[in-house]
């Protein structure tokens, strides 16, 4: 499954994932296509879970350009994580589309509309 984005868009997305058999037979390559970012693929192994989702923001600027996810209180809260992804290559997780965070959101119980939302201070 190839994963595209159709635009170049505001925010771009990173999410590592903990735990698996790496020695399953049923891992599965992701490939993505982030336009004006990247594009490849990566292995997610069976089981795994995630263990963080973060966001860089093109339009953003100071502290608020990078941020982590506190899946605890369901905000944003400031990184550098993010922004060593954009110009040291993914040191800090898998790239993911739009649609993979979205998903991902959901899945923790929160609603799509906190892939967009403020980041807040710490």
């Amino acid at each position: 499954m190839i994963h595209r984005e159709p635009v170049v868009q505001r925010y771009l997305f990173w999410a590592t994932y903990y735990g698996g058999d790496p020695g399953s037979i049923r891992g599965r390559a992701v490939q993505y296509d982030i336009a004006g970012y990247a594009k490849g693929s990566y292995t997610r192994h069976e089981g795994d879970h995630l263990g963080t989702l973060r966001r860089y923001d093109r339009e953003a600027s100071g502290l608020r350009v990078g941020a982590s996810l506190d899946r605890r209180a369901g905000v944003w809260r400031t990184s550098e994580a993010p922004v060593r992804d954009v110009h040291r290559g993914s040191d800090c997780g898998c790239p993911i589309t739009i649609a993979q965070a979205e998903e991902i959101i959901v899945e923790l119980g929160y609603g799509p509309a906190l892939l967009t939302a403020d980041v807040v201070d710490v």
